[in-house]
């Protein structure tokens, strides 16, 4: 791999550490043996694949599916009405899709120029006119802004077209970093950034230094690890979980869960000889099966917060 800088080594080396810092002052257990069962399940399906929301790009040039990735992380956070705490569900061409699958959908349908940077900076919302259906909680305008902001981002590196030939980046890590600097994908553990670039990464076969990245911090692996028995929350920290409050940015209970799928992540990737990103991969397929079955048997965390 590329040397990578003191400066990007360490955005992802820090969340390392604030993951388990966090870990350590929780009262959330990772279950060795439930950790080493399913370790060996993950193993015997080393090489599965699968990139988030490739159904709504079939067809689709690379360079608008690179640029379309590129912009949507910067906009995909939280999904609930603050007021009644329900979901956000869209309908896209007559199909109706729930949280980021909807939006996502919604943006691969627009007329949005994704790919010319000077055209994104200017970019209203009657772009997305006509594409889908949603509630209006979803908070169109501020994601707007920053889809704009993005697009400044972009410019100010001196991208005017995005293209695979073009990408602002070598290297995960070195992605990362220029996500980060958007200041549009602030996080502590760096969630949108991360799978942003993972993506991306898979679509363009450019996969050098993919090790340094952490197993993603999503609500659904929460869920997944949690129904598994490979994370055991307390019964005070239980309780929370089952009772599904709304909860605000920072709530130790969101905290602990999140740090939680990035330590474990980092066990199952020991004990298969995998990195992260990799597991994080296998999680994913995972958590989609089981939403499908009915196996996911903890609930899900509401959380107000545009960090993811």
């Amino acid at each position: 791999m590329r040397t990578l800088s003191p400066r990007t080594r360490g955005l992802l080396h820090d969340v390392r550490l604030r993951a388990h810092a966090v870990h350590r002052e929780s009262d959330l257990r990772i279950d060795d043996g439930a950790c080493q069962a399913y370790a060996s399940s993950l193993a015997a399906r080393r090489g599965e694949t699968g990139r988030p929301f490739a159904d709504f790009c079939v067809g689709m040039p690379v360079d608008r599916e690179l640029a379309l990735r590129l912009y949507f992380g910067c906009v995909n956070y939280s999904f609930i009405d603050p007021a009644s705490g329900a979901q956000f569900v869209c309908v896209v061409r007559g199909r109706a899709l729930s949280r980021s699958s909807g939006f996502f959908a919604a943006l691969a349908a627009s007329s949005l120029p994704f790919e010319d940077t000077v055209g994104m900076q200017s970019a209203t919302a009657d772009a997305l006119a006509g594409a889908a259906e949603w509630p209006s909680f979803i908070g169109l305008d501020d994601r707007m802004r920053r889809l704009r902001a993005f697009a400044g981002h972009l410019a100010s590196a001196g991208i005017q077209h995005l293209s695979a030939a073009a990408a602002p980046f070598n290297n995960v890590p070195t992605l990362v970093e220029f996500l980060s600097d958007s200041g549009l994908y602030e996080d502590e553990f760096l969630k949108r950034a991360q799978v942003t670039a993972f993506g991306i990464a898979l679509l363009l076969g450019i996969l050098d230094g993919a090790a340094e990245l952490t197993c993603m911090p999503e609500t659904r692996l929460v869920q997944l690890l949690c129904s598994r028995g490979v994370l055991v929350p307390d019964d005070e920290m239980r309780r929370r979980i089952e009772a599904q409050p709304l909860l605000q940015p920072g709530d130790p209970l969101e905290r602990a869960l999140r740090a939680g799928v990035i330590v474990a992540g980092e066990r199952l990737a020991a004990m298969t000889g995998m990195y992260e990103a990799e597991i994080d991969t296998l999680l994913w397929n995972d958590a989609q099966r089981a939403m499908a079955d009915g196996t996911l048997t903890t609930p899900a965390l509401r959380v107000m917060t545009d960090a993811y």
